[in-house]
């Protein structure tokens, strides 16, 4: 029975030095099979011997592929995290230039299953808002969502949001330093933000910098909006605008059809020359909202939402809810007609 004891010592001692969980399972079946054989069937001793000298082998050889293994992922992570340093290297506030640079590094990392994902998404929520140009937003923005979902949409509304508000700071700026601007041009914003063909066009400002940027900025918003709109509709995401903070962003041809926006905040949001049949806007938070040309409304609901606390509304939407939703207080009546009188006709 020596051959035997053998056998058991060299069990339990791939059982006791290994880290692998596997690996010591099947050492610990091994000896516990050998004690029970040992006990009850003496006579099976002799022609398993052969059997167990077999199997040690196997296990010596998962072994060593689990060490393979984990050397391979330890050299791994090291490249990743030399990778990332370096990435890390590349980032500059210093211009928009060097603003995509270190974008264009980020992505790798992003749509991957690295350890640093999570912060490279982070580092590209923050600069995104000042990217260079339409196509690197555009890329950059479209792997994040991707990788977006319920837990996580806020970051694109965080975007979303910035952009807008830096459109809405530069054009308040050129409208306070140009002096060739036409009077009808200096609008109070967000009359502004509808004006800006007119008041900004290409033709006369190539050369302009600040109108560059305002221009960009509006590019960004539209794919801000576009983006939303796939990332909701998508039938394999669980991100929805439904209960979502809303507020502050600009929606710009949009296409929400079908979309529940229930319980969700849009104060001071902006929805413009957009689409919206068939959308639930039920108890949604609509103080200071601006609706802008809406060219489809078809069959949606507003149940509790506070509509005539918005800011403008076309005058066909404010017809239709006057008409279905108008409240009974007193004082939110009295808004609603006074909203409905101060409607945008286009």
């Amino acid at each position: 029975m020596s051959e035997l004891k053998d056998i058991k010592k060299k069990l339990l001692g791939f059982a006791t030095k290994s880290d692998d969980l596997d690996t010591i399972v099947k050492a610990v079946q091994a000896t516990a099979a050998l004690k029970t054989i040992g006990d009850f069937w003496p006579s099976l001793l002799t022609n398993l011997v052969p059997v167990l000298a077999v199997l040690l082998p196997g296990l010596a050889l998962i072994e060593n592929i689990h060490e393979t293994n984990q050397k391979a992922a330890f050299e791994r992570r090291q490249a990743e995290d030399s990778e990332w340093r370096d990435v890390l290297k590349n980032i500059s506030l210093e211009n928009p230039n060097s603003v995509q640079m270190g974008l264009f590094g980020l992505q790798g990392f992003i749509d991957s299953q690295s350890d640093h994902a999570g912060g490279a998404r982070a580092m590209a929520v923050v600069l995104l808002p000042l990217a260079s140009s339409e196509d690197g937003f555009d890329i950059t923005f479209a792997e994040l969502v991707r990788k977006t979902s319920d837990s996580n949409q806020e970051d694109l509304f965080a975007i979303g949001r910035r952009v807008s508000t830096l459109e809405r700071d530069l054009m308040v700026k050129a409208v306070a330093q140009r002096s060739d601007l036409r009077t009808s041009c200096k609008k109070a914003y967000p009359d502004l933000f509808f004006a800006r063909e007119d008041c900004f066009t290409d033709n006369v400002d190539l050369d302009s910098p600040m109108v560059d940027r305002i221009w960009l900025y509006s590019w960004e918003i539209d794919s801000v909006s576009n983006g939303l709109f796939k990332l909701w509709k998508r039938p394999d995401s669980t991100a929805r605008p439904k209960n979502q903070i809303l507020s502050g962003l600009i929606f710009q041809d949009a296409k929400f059809e079908g979309l529940d926006f229930s319980g969700a905040h849009l104060e001071s949001t902006i929805i413009n020359a957009s689409e919206v049949p068939h959308v639930h806007f039920n108890n949604t938070f609509l103080t200071n909202s601006t609706f802008r040309s809406i060219h489809d409304f078809a069959d949606t609901t507003w149940d509790g939402a506070d509509w005539w606390d918005a800011a403008s509304l076309p005058c066909d939407l404010a017809d239709y809810l006057n008409s279905k939703y108008l409240p009974s207080e007193g004082g939110a009546r009295a808004r609603a007609m006074k909203l409905k009188a101060s409607c945008t006709r286009e």
